[in-house]
């Protein structure tokens, strides 16, 4: 299985949740690859800093990181993730309006969108959507469902009106895939790593990424 973390805007904690993800997965007894190709090699510059702070610890899955220049080597990428058994995570760019990265998206099996509520944010996301849209009109074979995480989520925050239009903004994400439990704004979150989940770590990410894996059926 092969599920990738983007959205057109950067910044929005796909590389984070990712990391977090990948070590939910493990915990689980999950075999996971964890496949770096943004351009600034973040999961695979953490790993590396990670090991001095865990040099204890066992590395209980890979981190790859992989330039892609065309479409070519997209494709080459994917029929090797494809292949592998457990599930492969990829970390995409922040902007993914290349279309060398096409292939990425149409070989997934999922996606996992992280967004915020700020008007750019969903802007950007809503180019997102478009472009998966219209990815699945043009290549009848691809089956790629999407999952949108409301991320960074401070729960004091907002006034009446601004709640409710979020929860607007969800019902539209929800004609085009899953919306999930929110991520909250929290420091625990902030210090994810490429080694260990700790328990507030995983208090805070259990209800999203229990619904992610009840409907991918990964466990």
């Amino acid at each position: 299985m092969v599920i990738t973390f983007a959205n057109q805007k950067g910044g929005v904690g796909k590389t984070t949740l990712c990391m977090l993800f990948a070590n939910y997965l493990v915990k689980r007894g999950i075999n996971v690859l964890v496949v770096d190709i943004d351009l600034q090699k973040s999961i695979v510059s953490q790993r590396k800093s990670d090991r001095a702070a865990f040099n204890d610890q066992e590395e209980e899955y890979n981190v790859e990181g992989v330039d892609i220049d065309t479409q070519e080597e997209a494709n080459v990428l994917m029929e090797k993730c494809k292949a592998l058994d457990g599930v492969v995570l990829i970390d995409a760019p922040g902007t993914v309006a290349d279309n060398t990265l096409l292939p990425v998206f149409v070989n997934s099996d999922y996606v996992i969108c992280p967004y915020q509520y700020e008007r750019k944010c969903l802007e950007s996301t809503g180019v997102f959507v478009q472009l998966i849209e219209a990815l699945k009109k043009k290549v009848s074979q691809m089956k790629l469902e999407v999952f949108f995480v409301p991320n960074h989520i401070d729960a004091k925050v907002g006034t009446k009106e601004e709640k409710e239009l979020w929860q607007s903004t969800d019902d539209v994400f929800r004609r085009f895939g899953y919306v999930t439990e929110r991520i909250p704004y929290k420091a625990s979150i902030m210090r994810s790593n490429t080694f260990v989940l700790d328990k507030r770590q995983e208090a805070d990410v259990m209800p999203c990424f229990d619904q992610i894996i009840n409907v991918t059926h990964i466990i």
